[in-house]
């Protein structure tokens, strides 16, 4: 066996400490330092100590880490059924922190098999994956529907766009109801798609609603009410928005325009702002109230609301200045009467919101019972109330395969309240009276506030710090050991790397936002001392210059400028090049370069990530594409699902106009206008006529007709991957050609959608589209693994 580093004393230390299965251990651990490397240690320990695989849970916060987790303890129990006795008794060394007996050795041998063997095998599961099975084992106690159906995001998704839309077909059918006012409320202040938005947003803060509604008893004027406390707040209780956009309007009274306009006349200033002021004051002396009010707000206000600098030049205000101090009044009273009405605006909006995100949620609780499913906050509401029952946690988890003694929770910082509870109930008799005696049960957490994905699915990081705390005080008042142990060493960064990470951090402004105890210090240390690192700082890149074309000249691309998000992709790309051509070395592992030792970290995907994918693409270099993708956003897609509009409903020539001059036909806009012009009936019509006429019409009209004929045959996969393959070989080139190599990973998407609709209902091309357009399908992409690709992530 190779030798292995050995740790700086006090890591060991926090190491034993955290993995010492006779204690609970509540680790704080900064990125890099191995905390799933404890965490494995942690369970290996136990599983050595003779404790029952099923009596060990591990909640873990995504399936690919609970894969991971379980990949990595089969691997080392495996390897110790078989290898020598010596290997053995030096890897036990290791672990335990003392020399095996003889017994160890043969326990060890023997894990394996018993973890195979386990009823369930083991039970390290995300926290939905093990309420899911809860309720599953429990569903009358649970009052669920034994053998429910789990949503998963895109089928939320497509329940809740038709719980949108009923109710907002509901509201626009009965303007003088309650919803059709709120209805009318919301759009008159924003569009439809900031309204599903808004929405979404109240929908996703779904515990935070229960909690209001059970603060009004249910009553269904609660919306009412918070809108009337949200006004109280403001202080808008009482206002009245016609009486305010009437005071806005005569906060300059008729005689005090005239004198600011006889003014303005007299002085006959040059300046922008002085004519612009004149010109919105003659509009408002001839509008009514409400106009008048529009017009005035031109004159003190700017474009975003705010109050002017100035409402008249200098030299105005030097000459006129009885007039110019009675502008810059008036301009404070309009200016507070305008925050007063968008106050109002804001408490009346949010409480019309409030009333139809309840009543969208009303709907799709009853379509989901309709189905027989939960979503994955049911999941946790269900398995929370389940514990919430008298007496029923301990039996349930006593059903659980004999119980459950010993918790131990990953990525702690990214587990929301309600969770938190459900962690809380699984462990409430491990410190409380004789059950904390009996034998020994105990519970492990890892986690760093500064990783929290914050408010991601309602996380509290600094919530990990406070259980923390409330547990060492259980456990210190039991008489039970309790470990808060640090891990600071990182494995994974160099020196340089930490050094700049602390640097930025080091002013408590910038801290502030990572730290959630009083003068914490953020510093990590890098167990890679002497291996080479850099951090580099660019310039910011500025747009480039675009040279003004002549009016009516076709755009040519070669002289636009460039956008600074594409020069920097091309900087990026052009240098990631040079690191494997050149064969610039890996010091850290003795070879060259490859593409999938690079990773590039974006904040947000967009604008960032296509244009860093179509640089890397035509630089020739290999990459993974986008951890995510939203399907519908990507224009080989949208070529196809427009397709699928002709072939459903022939006579739409908008659509028809649009897959003509897509890749699958590629007819370009002289022959589209020679087919459209003076048309006397339908696009398609028009096709046929002409088909006999030019060759590009007679195979685009053939093309057509025949998968029209296949349409109504095939499921969507089936057509669609017939399309693509054998003569659809060359449509899909031309699509690649056209759209770019990044366009490949969209279509096999795609048709990868297309299958999965296909097994999940009874298959058509109508439901097909409706689904894709509805459910805002978004592809989630396992970057992790070991690949040979650049691979582009969020942070």
């Amino acid at each position: 066996m190779s030798a292995r580093p050995s740790l700086p004393e006090e890591t060991d230390k926090n190491q034993a400490r955290a993995s010492d299965p006779g204690a609970s251990a509540w680790v704080s651990a900064s990125a890099g330092t191995g905390k799933t490397e404890v965490l494995v240690k942690r369970v290996l320990r136990l599983l050595l100590a003779c404790f029952r695989p099923e009596s060990i849970l591990c909640l873990t916060y995504t399936k690919t880490a609970a894969a991971e987790m379980q990949n990595r303890l089969l691997h080392d129990l495996a390897e110790w059924a078989t290898m020598s006795q010596e290997a053995l008794r030096e890897e036990l060394v290791l672990l335990l922190r003392r020399a095996p007996e003889e017994d160890d050795l043969r326990n060890a041998r023997r894990l394996f098999a018993r973890a195979l063997e386990a009823k369930g095998g083991l039970k390290i599961h995300t926290i939905h994956g093990f309420c899911e099975r809860l309720l599953q084992r429990f569903p009358l106690e649970a009052q669920v529907t034994p053998h429910f159906a789990v949503l998963d995001e895109r089928g939320q998704a497509l329940l809740r766009k038709a719980a949108f839309d009923a109710v907002i077909a509901r509201a626009a059918e009965d303007r003088n109801g309650a919803l059709g006012h709120a209805l009318g409320t919301v759009i008159a202040m924003t569009s439809e798609f900031s309204l599903r938005k808004a929405v979404d947003a109240v929908l996703g803060k779904r515990a935070e609603m229960e909690r209001m509604t059970a603060y009004h008893d249910g009553r269904a004027d609660w919306a009412e009410e918070e809108c009337l406390a949200l006004k109280r707040l403001l202080g808008v209780a009482e206002a009245d928005e016609e009486a305010l956009i009437a005071e806005m309007a005569t906060v300059l009274n008729d005689e005090r325009i005239d004198s600011a306009l006889a003014a303005f006349f007299h002085f006959a200033s040059d300046k922008k702002l002085d004519k612009e002021a004149e010109i919105n004051l003659r509009r408002a002396r001839k509008s009514e109230t409400e106009n008048r009010a529009a017009a005035l707000e031109l004159v003190f206000l700017k474009g975003g609301g705010e109050a002017r600098a100035q409402v008249c030049s200098k030299g105005f205000a030097k000459t006129e200045p009885v007039i110019a101090a009675m502008l810059d009044c008036a301009q404070t009273e309009f200016a507070h009467l305008k925050d007063k009405l968008a106050h109002l605006r804001v408490a009346e909006a949010s409480g019309a919101v409030l009333l139809l995100a309840d009543a969208i949620m009303s709907d799709y609780e009853r379509r989901k019972r309709g189905e027989a499913a939960l979503d994955y906050d049911d999941l946790i509401v269900k398995a929370l109330n389940l514990f919430a029952r008298a007496g029923a946690a301990a039996w349930v988890l006593y059903k659980i395969d004999g119980g459950v003694d010993h918790i131990l929770v990953d990525e702690a910082q990214d587990t929301n309240p309600a969770q938190w509870a459900i962690v809380e109930r699984l462990a409430e008799e491990f410190f409380a009276g004789a059950g904390a005696s009996e034998r020994p049960r105990t519970l492990f957490a890892v986690g760093d506030e500064k990783q929290s994905i914050y408010s991601f699915q309602g996380a509290d990081p600094a919530r990990f710090g406070e259980v923390g705390r409330a547990f060492q005080r259980r456990a210190e008042a039991a008489g039970l050991g309790f470990h808060q142990v640090p891990l600071n060493l990182s494995f994974r960064s160099t020196a340089p790397v930490l050094d700049a990470v602390d640097a930025v951090f080091a002013k408590p402004a910038a801290a502030s936002g990572l730290v959630f105890v009083e003068n914490s210090v953020i510093k990590h240390h890098a167990f890679r001392q002497g291996d080479a690192g850099l951090v580099e700082l660019w310039e910011p890149l500025a747009e480039e210059e675009v040279e003004q074309a002549e009016p009516f000249e076709p755009w040519n691309d070669s002289t636009a400028g460039a956008r600074s998000v594409d020069q920097l992709c091309r900087r990026i790309a052009a240098l990631i090049k040079h690191w494997l051509v050149s064969g610039e070395k890996l010091l850290s592992e003795g070879r060259k370069v490859k593409a999938g030792d690079v990773l590039i970290l974006v904040r947000r995907r967009d604008p960032f990530t296509t244009p860093m994918i179509r640089a890397l693409k035509r630089e020739g270099v290999p990459v993974a594409g986008a951890d995510r993708m939203k399907l519908m956003d990507q224009l080989a897609v949208q070529d196809l699902v427009a397709l699928a509009d002709v072939l459903l409903m022939p006579e739409d020539d908008l659509a028809l106009a649009v897959v003509l001059k897509s890749p699958l036909f590629g007819l370009d806009d002289d022959a589209l206008f020679d087919l459209a012009y003076q048309r006397p009936h339908s696009l398609r019509s028009a096709l046929k006529d002409k088909a006999g006429t030019d060759a590009r019409f007679t195979e685009a009209h053939r093309r057509l007709s025949a998968w029209l004929s296949r349409a109504d045959l095939l499921p969507p996969y089936e057509f669609f991957s017939e399309l693509l393959g054998a003569e659809g070989q060359r449509m899909r080139e031309r699509m690649l050609v056209r759209l770019g190599p990044e366009a490949a990973e969209a279509i096999d998407e795609f048709l990868d959608v297309a299958l999965a609709y296909d097994r999940e209902a009874a298959p058509s091309l109508q439901g097909f589209v409706d689904q894709l357009r509805g459910g805002d399908v978004e592809i989630k992409r396992d970057m992790e693994q070991d690949r040979a690709e650049v691979r582009i992530m969020t942070v």
